[in-house]
């Protein structure tokens, strides 16, 4: 049978799952050297003409093996795979070169440029 837990029991359970809001009187600065170390995502938005695999399952698992990558959506009927990406680690071209190398056939002139995120 579990106990009720009483005020301070309860207020010293909080803390330790929050102890940055209450360490500052409530103020919820986090963790500064996290937010430095934030990665900022590229986007970029490919169309394709010819798939691997006509399943957006397949292609996604496809696309999520190419180094940098952080997110991917594949709409199939659109033809398109849209990735969110490190540009440190790659760039849109790249991207492209290695769909190619995979055996993906893209459209040059649907692609759509490069916008970075933060």
């Amino acid at each position: 049978m579990m106990k009720k837990l009483t005020g301070a029991l309860f207020a010293t359970a909080i803390m330790m799952h929050a102890p940055a809001v209450f360490a500052c009187g409530g103020e919820e600065h986090g963790d500064t050297a996290a937010k430095q170390d934030e990665v900022k995502l590229a986007s970029v938005t490919i169309d394709v003409t010819k798939f691997t695999c006509e399943c957006e399952r397949g292609t996604t698992a496809d696309v999520k093996k190419i180094e940098g990558i952080k997110a991917v959506s594949v709409n199939v009927k659109k033809r398109t795979i849209t990735v969110k990406f490190d540009d440190k680690v790659t760039s849109g071209d790249k991207i492209r070169a290695k769909l190619t190398e995979m055996g993906y056939v893209l459209a040059d002139a649907g692609e759509k440029k490069e916008k970075s995120k933060a």
